[in-house]
């Protein structure tokens, strides 16, 4: 618990050629996480870790449905 259903959002920060930083301390929740008035980005199937991530924005539930996710493109 603790992640909304449909994920959180980190930002890729440039740092070098090649290089960037990913800070989950910045991690955030979807608007969606919040009002129904606003859409919900589906994750892409895959897009997750499979360790626990205790960083940045916490969910503490709303009631709100997640989005199913996006299919896969080949």
């Amino acid at each position: 618990r603790g992640t909304y259903p449909a994920g959180r959002f980190v930002a890729l920060v440039p740092v070098g050629p090649g290089r960037y930083r990913l800070d989950f301390n910045r991690a955030r929740n979807p608007f969606c996480a919040y009002s129904s008035a606003y859409p919900c980005p589906a994750p892409w199937r895959g897009n997750a870790f499979a360790a626990a991530v205790a960083a940045g924005e916490r969910y503490q539930g709303g009631g709100l449905a997640a989005p199913a996710p996006a299919a896969e493109v080949p």
